[in-house]
């Protein structure tokens, strides 16, 4: 007696071998597993069994599954990772060239033929098939349509990421702006979620080189070495970040400016948090680095201030005290071992927050030392070269007055 093969494990096999690449004895081996032969008819023969998932395993067999394995759900973007904007690329890549081969698959006379004997007999398995082929069609017809409308986007990006940290407000602008026009004139990519995930990838990416440029390991060491000199570059940092802000703000309330004038303007009505939250957080943590920065050079200078009058000599010894316990409270952070550009270690925040209660302290004492040191003055001269720079100082000079 002959054993008629089954024509749909046939298809699959067919459709599988394109899409895993796998040698033509694997397939064969696969269904000698009762197990896994079992699955593959319960996905073919039960209506309720809805997913069939086949792997390769690292020893190059094939693991089917009636479902999404565990090994899947651990992938960058499953598993609450930063993507960048090449993985959202990447994704529609491959997902055109797959719907490219099923849909192929699809059209081969085999099939064709097979499709018309299900018609005809008015099989079950007939609008389960119809469904198969209307699905590849839309999904290809998406998949063209995104891949199209986001290549100037990737060409955009690829550009940025080669250019220097100082030309980035200028692709930040254009980054948006070419954001909005896929919003407004492609078919299938103009909705939040797939907006916000791409506004989502290129915040990652925003931060990325950022990070590269402060370099996580040496922005708090220059709190003991070229401090003017850091400082710059964290300022130009969030002048860049600020950036991506003033850009997005012209965005949503210029929208319409990206619509031909036939077209009604639709807005980004979704909360900007959805999209800015990791960015918002780093944006935080680099301007509270900037601010340590500043402050640092505030009371380093003490390091050269003079003290004249008849209490000159115990006074200038109280600012070298104070001069000594900041320059101490600044070596905290240069010698610190965490990433202090990680907005999710909360390392950094726990020693800013005593950083800043113990700076109020001296605050308060320098305050009272150069008002001291005022009242010693014996010239407008001499009053006038008192640094008067920090908020309690200014403070007790204005209550002087």
């Amino acid at each position: 007696m002959t054993i008629t093969p089954d024509v749909r494990l046939e298809y699959l096999e067919g459709v599988a071998s394109i899409m895993l690449k796998f040698k033509p004895d694997k397939w064969g081996k696969m269904l000698s597993v009762e197990e896994h032969l079992a699955w593959l008819m319960d996905f073919l023969e039960k209506p309720d069994v809805l997913v069939l998932v086949l792997t390769l395993s690292p020893a190059g067999t094939i693991v089917p599954c009636l479902g999404f394995p565990a090994s899947l759900k651990t992938k960058a973007l499953l598993d609450g990772l930063q993507p960048l904007p090449r993985v959202e690329f990447e994704f529609w890549d491959a997902r055109l060239q797959n719907l490219k081969c099923i849909h192929d698959q699809l059209n081969r006379p085999k099939v064709n033929k097979i499709v018309e004997i299900l018609e005809k007999a008015k099989s079950c398995y007939w609008p389960a098939l119809q469904n198969v082929y209307l699905n590849v069609t839309e999904g290809l017809k998406e998949a063209n349509d995104i891949v199209l409308y986001l290549m100037p986007l990737r060409i955009l990006l690829e550009e940025m990421e080669q250019a220097d940290f100082t030309m980035l407000p200028t692709f930040i602008a254009k980054v948006l702006y070419t954001i909005c026009f896929i919003w407004a004139t492609s078919e299938h990519y103009n909705t939040p979620s797939r907006v916000i995930v791409t506004l989502q990838e290129f915040c990652n990416q925003l931060i990325e080189m950022t990070r590269t440029y402060l370099s996580p390991e040496e922005v708090l060491k220059g709190l003991q070495g070229e401090i003017e000199e850091v400082l710059n570059n964290i300022s130009l940092s969030v002048n860049i970040l600020r950036e991506l802000y003033r850009a997005y703000d012209f965005c949503c309330v210029n929208m319409e400016l990206f619509f031909k004038k036939d077209k009604e303007p639709v807005p980004w009505e979704f909360p900007s948090s959805l999209a800015f939250s990791r960015m918002n957080a780093f944006f935080r943590r680099v301007r509270t680095v900037e601010d340590l920065y500043k402050t640092a050079i505030e009371f380093l200078k003490l390091e050269k201030i003079e003290v004249g009058g008849a209490r000159g000599n115990t006074l200038g010894s109280l600012v070298t005290r104070i001069y000594e316990e900041v320059f101490e409270l600044v070596k905290v952070f240069a010698d610190c071992k965490y990433d202090p550009l990680d907005p999710g270690d909360p390392s950094f925040d726990d020693d800013y927050a005593d950083f800043e209660t113990k700076i109020q302290d001296l605050d308060r004492r320098l305050a009272t030392i150069f008002c001291q040191a005022f009242d010693d003055c014996n010239s407008i001269e001499s009053c006038a070269k008192l640094p008067f720079q920090r908020p309690e100082t200014k403070k007790k000079k204005k209550e002087r007055k």
